[in-house]
């Protein structure tokens, strides 16, 4: 079974697949007929896979259709990634920085909020904070920088999340 956004390719034991929706997994529904999610962990315990059916030799472990390990990993999580526009963009939409900002700093000119949190940093950090800010071409949500930028404004994990959710969803089409 692989996961997407809203639905779920669950591979049976003929070796045929078919889309489920999410909903109906985490009901423990498909072909009305309660699922038995057995499950796949890697070498750390975290769960790979999730199959209808037992795959003698790799997902042999059972659990329920609610368990919470079962739903987390079905429930598709925040990118890791945003590009630079979507980065600046994002920002200026939820009022972080203006919209003028958003774009000067596309040409590496560095918006007020995030010179003054800059600033604010120890002096051994603001030339490196300062060279990610102005060159880097992606912004990984769980980046130190980030994630201490998040934090000196108040933002929540969740809202942060979310904005990045938010982010990866703005295109150029």
């Amino acid at each position: 079974m692989t996961n997407t956004s809203s639905q779920i390719r669950i591979r049976n034991s003929a070796a045929t697949s078919t889309t489920v929706g999410i909903s109906d997994l985490w009901l423990g529904r498909y072909e009305g007929q309660e699922l038995m999610p057995y499950v796949q962990r890697n070498s750390a315990g975290a769960i790979t896979g999730v199959y209808a059916n037992l795959q003698v030799g790799y997902a042999k472990e059972w659990l329920a259709p609610d368990d919470p390990a079962v739903i987390t990993f079905l429930t598709p999580g925040p990118p890791e990634i945003l590009t630079r526009w979507q980065f600046f963009a994002v920002a200026a939409l939820n009022g972080i920085i203006t919209q003028q900002e958003a774009q000067a700093a596309l040409t590496g000119t560095m918006p007020a909020k995030f010179t003054a949190f800059i600033a604010s940093m120890p002096a051994d950090q603001q030339f490196p904070a300062t060279m990610l800010l102005t060159g880097t071409q992606e912004f990984h949500r769980h980046h130190p920088f980030v994630e201490a930028f998040l934090h000196a404004n108040s933002m929540t994990s969740a809202q942060a999340d979310a904005i990045w959710t938010q982010g990866a969803a703005l295109t150029l089409s």
